[in-house]
C-alpha cells in the first residue's frame, strides 16, 4: 500500500503543506525559522526510522491503521478509538499511506517539539550560560524525536502538554490553544488529564488570588473532576478509590517481561528514577536500548546539574510563573507513572507526558536572582 502512487502524491502535498506551515507556526510560537526548518527534516527523518522499525517488528501503530481500515468510526470513546478515528481520517479521506498516517500524526509531535522548545528558552532564561547551551538543543535528543513521530498516542499527548506548559509561561494565555490541549488529552490518555485538573485545582487552592475568583476555579475544577471520574473509572478499569491500592500492584505486575523490572522491590525513589532515566548505557542489551539509554544519561547529568543549583530563596520566580500548578502536576503525574510501570520499554515513551514539565520547573528555580531582569515578556498571574 505504501508504494501506491496516489498515495505518494498525496503524502508529497501533505509534506509540503506541513513545511510551509512550519513558517507560520514558527514565527507564531518564536522559534527562528533556520531552527524550526532544521527541526522539520530531523523531525522527518524519526518518521521513517519508526515507521521502517514498526513495520518490521510491529507495534501499537500497525495495529491502529489497520483497525482504522476495518472499523467503523468511533466517537463515544477515549484512548485507542480517538486515535484509531484520527487514522480512519486519515485512510478515507487524506487517502494517506502507513508512513503518510505516521507523518500526519508526526507533525503534531513536531509543532510539540517547537513549543516545548520556546518553553526552555523562556525558563532558561537568567541561568548560567552551560544550563543555556544544553537546554537549547534539548529538543534534538533522538528518542524524543522517535517517539514523537509515532502513529498513536505520545505524538498527540505530547503536542497537548507542551502546549499547555507553554501557556502556563506566557503572559497572555490562549484559551483556544489550552482547551484544545485538554481536549486531546481527554480523548488520549483521559488519567493525564484528570491529574492536569486535579493539579490546576490545588495550585487554584493555594493561590493569592481574591475569594471570589478562586471560589469559581476551586468549583468548576471539582465539578469537572467529579463529571470525569466515571470515564476514568472505566478508562482505567478501577471499581472505586479503595481498590487504589490493589491496582497499583496489579499494574506493578503488568507487562513483565523483555525489558521489565520489579516495581515491588523497589523504594519510591527507585522506581522514580528507574522510571525517568533507566535503562542507562551499562544496562543496554540492543541498539535500540542503547540509544535510549545515551538520551537518559544526558538528561540524568542535566537534571543533576539543575539539582545541585537550584536557588530556593529566590521566591521572585515563584511570583512570576506559576510554579505551584507545575510542581503539583509532577508530583502527582509522577507517582502514579512510576509507581505502576514496570516495562522500561513503555517508560521510555511515556515519560515525555511529565518529564518537559519536570525540566521547566527545575530551569525556572535555576534563575539568577538579578534584580535588572525584566519579566513584562513571559509575566504570569500566581494561578
Amino acid at each position: 500500500m505504501i508504494f501506491d502512487l496516489y498515495e505518494n502524491l498525496t503524502l508529497l502535498m501533505l509534506i509540503l503543506l506541513t513545511f510551509l506551515l512550519t513558517f507560520y507556526v514558527s514565527k507564531k510560537v518564536g522559534v527562528s525559522l533556520i531552527k524550526s526548518v532544521v527541526l522539520f527534516f530531523y523531525h522527518s527523518f524519526f518518521v521513517f526510522v519508526y515507521t521502517y522499525v514498526v513495520s518490521i517488528k510491529g507495534g501499537d501503530a500497525t495495529e491502529y491503521y489497520r483497525w482504522a481500515g476495518e472499523l467503523d468510526y468511533n466517537f463515544l470513546w477515549m484512548g485507542t478509538p480517538f486515535i484509531v478515528n484520527i487514522s480512519k481520517f486519515c485512510i478515507d479521506v487524506l487517502h494517506l499511506s502507513f508512513y503518510g498516517t505516521s507523518y500526519f500524526f508526526a507533525y503534531f509531535g513536531f509543532v510539540g517539539l517547537l513549543f516545548f522548545d520556546k518553553s526552555l528558552e523562556i525558563a532558561s532564561q537568567k541561568t548560567s550560560s552551560k544550563i543555556g547551551f544544553v537546554a537549547k538543543y534539548l529538543i534534538f535528543l533522538p528518542s524524543i524525536n522517535f517517539w514523537t513521530a509515532s502513529l498513536g498516542k505520545d505524538s498527540m499527548v505530547f503536542f497537548a502538554m507542551s502546549i499547555i506548559i507553554y501557556n502556563v509561561l506566557i503572559a497572555k494565555i490562549s484559551k483556544k490553544q489550552v482547551l484544545i490541549s485538554i481536549y486531546i488529552l481527554f480523548m488520549a490518555r483521559p488519567h493525564i488529564c484528570f491529574v492536569l485538573l486535579g493539579a490546576f485545582l490545588i495550585s487554584a487552592f493555594f493561590s493569592r488570588i481574591n475569594l471570589s475568583k478562586k471560589f469559581i476555579l476551586v468549583l468548576v475544577s471539582v465539578i469537572s473532576l467529579y463529571l470525569l471520574f466515571p470515564l476514568i473509572q472505566n478508562y482505567t478499569k478501577l471499581d472505586s478509590l479503595g481498590d487504589l491500592g490493589s491496582y497499583v500492584e496489579q499494574r506493578q505486575n503488568y507487562n513483565l517481561q523483555g525489558t521489565s523490572v520489579d516495581l515491588t522491590s523497589m523504594n519510591y525513589f527507585s522506581q522514580v528514577f528507574t522510571y525517568l532515566f533507566r535503562p542507562l548505557p551499562i544496562e543496554a542489551n540492543s541498539f535500540n536500548s542503547f540509544i535510549s539509554s545515551i538520551d537518559n544519561f544526558i538528561l540524568l547529568l542535566f537534571t543533576i546539574v539543575l539539582l545541585f543549583q537550584i536557588k530556593l530563596k529566590n521566591n521572585k520566580y515563584r511570583k512570576v510563573y506559576n510554579t505551584n500548578f507545575l510542581l503539583f502536576y509532577s508530583v502527582i503525574a509522577l507517582t502514579m507513572l512510576a509507581t505502576t510501570t514496570a516495562n522500561l520499554g513503555i517508560a521510555v515513551r511515556q515519560k515525555w507526558m511529565v518529564l518537559p514539565v519536570i525540566l521547566i520547573l527545575l530551569l525556572l528555580f535555576n534563575r539568577q536572582n538579578n534584580r535588572k531582569a525584566n519579566f513584562k515578556k513571559y509575566r504570569l498571574n500566581n494561578v
